[in-house]
């Protein structure tokens, strides 16, 4: 009896294990493909496991780094970045609050914050120009190249603005990944919220170089769409995407981001979910956006 019970023991154990080698290999293939680099299957596993995935050359940076670490956030810095740290850390205080209010709890795997030393440095691992500041949800990366002056307090804020915008990404994301939202969620709400966390207390969007100039949303859905306009520089597509938000937030509360998600993963397009949420549609939203330069 004690053989049998052993036996059928044995088989179970093979059967996962089969199981889980056929698991890795297919999600190895399709890490390899979605991302286009080249993996170990003991890689894929790892990401599997943890959620994030350490490049070799990563793993280098980090060690000639110094760190230190909040919550679920490693921060990784230079030796003459140290009077950053603070003011990195009093940010993602100030993120962390910010996206509890509008979005919930939401799953927080670790996340690596990286103070990157010079341009070249940071291009290396962005692969992305005109810009100071991106995340990788891949790696699970939050990269920030400071701005560096004599003025403090501009060096402050603008740490402070590039902390929280790409915070709110990682949030954002780990809470669209937990909710199963299988739809795709468009880069300008995606840019919009990351931007409405880092300018809650902005201006008006009334200047004079936008006036009259506001994109259509259906060319900010798409990510292609957006590195084209981001690049060509015919408006503030960012400011665009972050007063849709503000105004969406203003007029019907907190709760409509979660909201416009949930029905996001039901509608048959993002404006369907925008419009089953607020009553609004695109043109609903442009026009809103186009009287407020106005006033």
């Amino acid at each position: 009896m004690n053989h049998i019970i052993w036996r059928i023991i044995g088989s179970i154990f093979i059967l996962c294990f089969i199981v889980l080698v056929v698991f890795t290999v297919k999600i190895h293939d399709m890490l390899e493909s979605r991302n286009e680099l080249e993996l170990g299957y003991i890689d894929a596993l790892k990401i599997l496991t943890t959620r994030n995935y350490d490049s070799e050359e990563e793993i280098v940076l980090k060690n000639q780094l110094e760190k230190s670490a909040y919550h679920h956030i490693r921060i990784y810095y230079g030796s003459d970045q140290k009077t950053l740290l603070s003011h990195t850390i009093s940010a993602l205080k100030e993120a962390r609050m910010d996206n509890n209010r509008l979005i919930g709890q939401y799953p927080a795997p670790p996340v690596d914050l990286i103070l990157f030393q010079n341009e070249e440095q940071f291009l290396q691992y962005a692969q992305i120009s005109y810009t100071n500041g991106y995340y990788s949800d891949f790696d699970k990366i939050i990269g920030i190249l400071p701005v560096y002056t004599d003025n403090d307090d501009y060096r402050k804020e603008t740490i402070r603005y590039m902390v929280k915008h790409e915070y709110s990404h990682y949030a954002l994301l780990q809470k669209i990944q937990a909710m199963d939202v299988n739809n795709p969620i468009p880069e300008w709400f995606l840019e919009g919220y990351a931007e409405y966390l880092s300018f809650i207390h902005s201006s008006p969007f009334n200047t004079a170089e936008t006036a009259g100039s506001i994109i259509p949303f259906d060319n900010l859905e798409k990510s292609e769409q957006w590195k084209h306009l981001r690049t060509a520089g015919v408006i503030d597509i960012y400011r665009q995407s972050q007063e849709a938000i503000a105004y969406i937030i203003d007029e019907f509360g907190d709760e409509i981001i979660l909201a416009i998600l949930k029905e996001a993963d039901q509608a048959d397009s993002f404006e369907q979910a925008i419009h089953r949420s607020t009553g609004l549609n695109y043109d609903d939203l442009e026009n809103q956006l186009i009287q407020s330069m106005h006033e």
